[in-house]
């Protein structure tokens, strides 16, 4: 009898408890990646032997990776990948360098892959072959 009562409640009360602790870890998840993207860019630049001045996430569209990825504008998917223009300094001297990052915790050292799951070179030439982009770096000479 108490259970025909007051079932429906409890069962209620567990599926919003669940429901708010799996946005609540989802959140958490993308803010760790967030900042171990920020981890990663701080040490490949200092042992580079500079200091990073600015970290600037940015669109697909407004970087060099546009060039082998296609854009996603007015997809319904996107790419599970953040990017950064990186503005640092070495001797006193500014560069810029840019960063692809992987979005989740499960795929921080992922390669770029065909359908195949075969690691593949990320060329312009390779566009539509590549079914998965890993991390990648680009450091512009200046």
């Amino acid at each position: 009898m108490l259970i025909r009562k007051y079932g429906s409640k409890v069962g209620g009360t567990v599926a919003i408890i669940a429901l708010v602790s799996a946005i609540i870890i989802f959140f958490v998840f993308w803010m760790m990646g967030k900042d171990l993207h920020k981890e990663e860019i701080n040490k490949s630049i200092k042992l580079k032997g500079g200091t990073v001045q600015q970290i600037i996430e940015v669109k697909l569209e407004d970087s060099p990776f546009i060039e082998t990825m296609e854009s996603r504008i007015g997809k319904r998917n996107d790419y599970d990948n953040a990017f950064y223009k990186i503005i640092y300094e070495v001797n006193g001297v500014k560069h810029t360098a840019w960063f692809r990052g992987i979005n989740g915790p499960f795929v921080k050292n992922r390669e770029t892959s065909d359908i195949y799951g075969s690691v593949i070179e990320e060329t312009s030439e390779n566009k539509s072959l590549i079914k998965q982009y890993g991390k990648r770096w680009i450091f512009e000479e200046e």
